[in-house]
């Protein structure tokens, strides 16, 4: 560890938080059993009427879970894929994908698609948040396994269940009724509503507001976003990003400059690509391109700091976050542009998330 330079981060960071996790694992979160059931259950009913209306509107049977037979349906036999303009392809085979970006750009041409996108949604929900709680219950209880050396950022990682991941994000459930007259009932599912505090106890919620950005901020040293840090907290973040990029009034921002000044931002911290900015936005690979180059134009600081970073990495072979962690990347001078571009986005990931 210390040819490596890893002590100081091994004795300030990783040492001390074994205590800290062990002390996690031990406390218990209760679940309520009821809900979970009942939850389980209306969920399941949901799953099945899908089943049943996306059979009906295809004129056949077939497995909603199978991307394959899901392709034969909507490009074999519907031709959907002739009706909207180049459809994202499978990497390996060059297969017209069936992917959620895929179908929302087809609900508008036939009922089907949309009726698979709920399915998925309701399928998560199910197996993985409601039905994955109960495998991992025992007397009414969960408790997480931590892990502090499962990801390569040095984020920390839970299984059994997986406690980081459970959906902040509701579905609604529309309950039919089968008695004339009767209206429809809609039910929101929240899966975090199935945990229940001890008894004079409270659960918090807490985060650091815009922590990547702040961290982005001080690594690139880039003036208008440490400005931006500087105003009162009421201030919305990326609304004054947008009137900066653009150069508009802040009181001119629509919601969509919001959302493009804002998926930009995390397309440069978390590594996304240009392909998938521009499947966030709704738009063409090359708009995403154009968009992230005019970011970078404005705000230079950013630029220099995720060039500098490449070409550190392309000199080491690896990059150092501020706490001293090291991530290899072999692919940072391959000649393949995919993997390289790919390594290149994963270093300036890993300085600002590790």
């Amino acid at each position: 560890l210390q040819v490596q330079g890893l002590w100081k981060l091994f004795c300030t960071l990783e040492l001390p938080l074994i205590k800290i996790l062990a002390v996690m694992e031990t406390h218990k979160i209760h679940v309520n059993k009821q809900e979970l059931k009942k939850t389980s259950e209306i969920l399941g009913l949901r799953l099945k009427e899908l089943e049943q209306e996306a059979h009906q509107v295809a004129g056949e049977r077939f497995l909603l879970t199978s991307n394959c037979q899901l392709r034969e349906v909507l490009f074999e036999k519907l031709k959907l894929h002739a009706l909207c303009e180049k459809l994202h392809r499978t990497e390996i085979q060059q297969l017209v994908s069936t992917s959620e970006v895929v179908l929302n750009k087809l609900q508008d041409l036939h009922p089907l698609p949309k009726i698979i996108l709920e399915y998925r949604q309701v399928h998560k929900m199910k197996s993985t948040y409601v039905d994955g709680l109960r495998t991992c219950m025992r007397k009414g209880y969960i408790s997480s396994t931590w892990n502090q050396t499962g990801t390569v950022t040095g984020r920390l990682s839970a299984k059994h269940p997986n406690i980081q991941g459970i959906s902040k994000h509701p579905v609604r459930i529309t309950k039919k009724q089968y008695i004339k007259g009767k209206e429809e009932e809609i039910e929101t599912i929240s899966p975090r509503t199935l945990f229940v505090s001890k008894k004079g106890y409270t659960f918090l919620a807490a985060d650091f507001s815009h922590i990547e950005l702040r961290i982005l901020a001080d690594l690139s040293s880039e003036p208008e976003l440490l400005k931006l840090f500087q105003q009162p907290e009421t201030t919305d973040i990326f609304s004054t990003l947008a009137s900066q990029w653009k150069g508009i009034p802040s009181e001119q921002v629509k919601h969509a400059d919001r959302e493009q000044a804002k998926r930009i931002v995390y397309s440069v911290v978390y590594g996304a690509g240009k392909e998938r900015l521009a499947d966030s936005l709704g738009i063409t690979p090359l708009q995403a391109s154009q968009f992230i180059e005019s970011f970078m134009q404005k705000y230079k600081k950013v630029h220099e700091f995720t060039k500098k970073t490449i070409e550190q990495c392309r000199d080491k072979g690896y990059v150092v976050s501020i706490m001293g962690r090291k991530r290899p990347l072999a692919n940072i001078n391959a000649q393949d542009y995919k993997l390289r571009t790919q390594a290149e986005r994963q270093a300036v990931n890993f300085i600002v998330q590790g």
